[in-house]
């Protein structure tokens, strides 16, 4: 127990200096590592969509083949896509909420990552 006593300065230091080469060394970097391998991707709230009613649909429809009907090349080559566009907007959607989602990151994000966090 004198022994101890005597050592005590001396085991007390020896202790922290594992602990902080523990930390430095081995906790440090692989949390380093777990943070950079993921990244948290936020995707938005994808309002609700009440459809189109069939008076709206004839007028968009109307508008589309006044399109095509066009002397503007350019004009006629984005009219077919336009019906396709009146047809997928008839249908109601729902309203979905935001989300987030983990993905994990390509190797150049993960280099980067452990570049920018001093590993």
């Amino acid at each position: 127990m004198e022994k101890l006593k005597e050592y005590k300065y001396i085991i007390l230091i020896s202790l922290i200096v594992l602990g902080a080469a523990f930390y430095w060394f081995e906790y440090r970097p692989s949390h380093i590592k777990h943070v950079c391998s993921w990244e948290k991707k936020h995707h938005d709230l994808i309002p609700a969509w009440p459809g189109l009613t069939n008076e709206e649909k004839n007028t968009q429809i109307t508008k589309c083949n006044e399109e095509s009907n066009s002397s503007n090349q350019f004009i006629r080559l984005f009219a077919d896509s336009c019906i396709k566009d009146v047809e997928k907007d008839i249908a109601p959607r729902p309203a979905v909420p935001a989300w987030d989602e983990w993905v994990t990151t390509s190797d150049t994000e993960y280099k980067f990552c452990l570049r920018n966090k001093g590993l």
